[in-house]
């Protein structure tokens, strides 16, 4: 079990540092999203395929 202060600090941490992004799926996604929860990590993969593209977009520009 995690004491208080540990929980507090944590909270801390991740209100100054981390960003939470919601993603929102109509019916009409159901597909993408079924293939989105079967990935081991959504973030990762998510953010994997961002990278990904991210890094195309730049050696366009």
């Amino acid at each position: 079990m995690v004491s208080k202060a540990k929980q507090e600090a944590i909270a801390r941490y991740n209100k100054q540092n981390v960003r939470r992004v919601t993603v929102i799926f109509s019916p009409l996604d159901r597909d993408i999203q079924e293939y989105l929860e079967s990935k081991d990590s959504m973030g990762g993969y998510l953010k994997k395929l961002l990278r990904e593209d991210y890094e195309r977009q730049r050696g366009e520009g």
